[in-house]
């Protein structure tokens, strides 16, 4: 599941500029996290690929 980040640009384009430092504190905070997550998925699916190739071998002896 990918996640856009353009409402986040739109919202810190759009906040005062009183509060855009924070804002755009915020919209890095939740791309980072968003980072982190697509390499912990792609961690994953590896993960399990390896696991079902190994099944697979293990199912032909």
């Amino acid at each position: 599941m990918s996640v856009k980040s353009e409402p986040l640009n739109f919202f810190a384009a759009s906040a005062s500029s009183e509060t855009s430092a924070g804002v755009s504190a915020i919209a890095d905070t939740l791309e980072e996290k968003i980072a982190t997550n697509e390499i912990r998925g792609s961690k994953k699916r590896r993960t399990l690929r390896m696991v079902f190739i190994r099944n697979a071998d293990f199912l032909r002896q």
